[in-house]
């Protein structure tokens, strides 16, 4: 969270389902967005024509707003944090901004110890055989691959109390789709992602693992695969998941997509509900190549 109250973050974002672009720029310029958009097309391709929402912690001067309508032909959403003042306020202003992004820091601390103890939702993939009736699941590959949702807890000995979430819990399937959303969204929180390859260059292996576990999951978050297709630089992936907490990614029909399959048949049997599973992404489909009897 940007605490320095000179820098302005602008957030330029294509589809509800993408992650935002940041870039940034002084927060008193009058030509803040301007020049945060020439930062971020100097370092990447990003056409005008596809930026549907832009998000500025600080609200648009009016010589931004001019430069808005002339430049983003496709704009949809234009928000802000903090109100714009007149000049002669800016310090009052920047000191009271500042004052309620460290209350939002604290409440986000206290959330996160109360997720803590009372459980975190989160999505969870499950192998076919794992299937149970009184479990709502979103349905990925019929009799292999669902989607349940669970509250999971840490628990001592690196291993996680799940409750899952039941159908007589749920209301109707509006109110899962709700749910599904606000578990994704958790499952993000701390992922990370490591890429075998310098940056830049296509072909490599990528690892995901996230701190509370479960990093299998992010296969089924909205814009998740197509961000590893432009990371690795190939349309054809295969995915390794030894267990739910390990999620590898590399170009199939190579060496490293052999070393995965490799891991997958030589893994034990995993932990329930996913047992070691190896999938094959395109563009407009998802396979399973292979997956050990649960």
């Amino acid at each position: 969270m940007n605490t320095d109250m000179s820098t302005n973050v602008v957030l330029f974002q294509s589809h509800p389902d993408l992650l935002p672009t940041p870039a940034a720029g002084q927060t008193r310029d009058e030509h803040c967005l301007q020049r945060a958009w020439a930062e971020l097309t100097s370092r990447q391709r990003f056409p005008a024509t596809e930026v549907r929402r832009i998000h500025s912690e600080w609200e648009l001067s009016a010589a931004d707003r001019e430069f808005l309508d002339r430049t983003f032909p496709n704009i949809q959403a234009v928000t802000h944090n903090f109100a714009r003042p007149q000049p002669h306020r800016w310090e009052e202003a920047m000191a009271e901004a500042r004052a309620s992004l460290l209350r939002e820091v604290e409440d986000r601390a206290f959330d996160e110890i109360t997720k803590g103890i009372e459980g975190v939702l989160l999505p969870i993939l499950r192998s076919g055989g794992a299937y149970n009736a009184a479990v709502p699941v979103a349905e990925l590959i019929a009799e292999q691959l669902y989607i349940s949702l669970a509250r999971v807890t840490p628990v001592p000995g690196d291993r996680f109390e799940l409750a899952e979430v039941r159908d007589d819990e749920i209301a109707d399937p509006d109110e899962f789709r709700t749910l599904l959303t606000r578990a994704q969204a958790n499952l993000r929180d701390g992922i990370r992602v490591g890429y075998s390859a310098p940056p830049g260059v296509p072909g490599g292996m990528v690892e995901v693992r996230r701190p509370g576990g479960f990093a299998a999951s992010m296969i089924a978050t909205p814009g998740f695969v197509g961000r590893m297709i432009d990371m690795i630089g190939s349309d054809r992936l295969v995915a390794a998941m030894p267990h739910s907490g390990e999620l590898y990614l590399a170009p199939a029909d190579t060496a490293l997509a052999d070393e995965l399959r490799e891991l997958v048949e030589g893994s034990g049997e995993g932990r329930y509900p996913l047992a070691p599973t190896l999938m094959l992404f395109e563009p407009t489909s998802m396979s399973v190549l292979f997956q050990k009897a649960a």
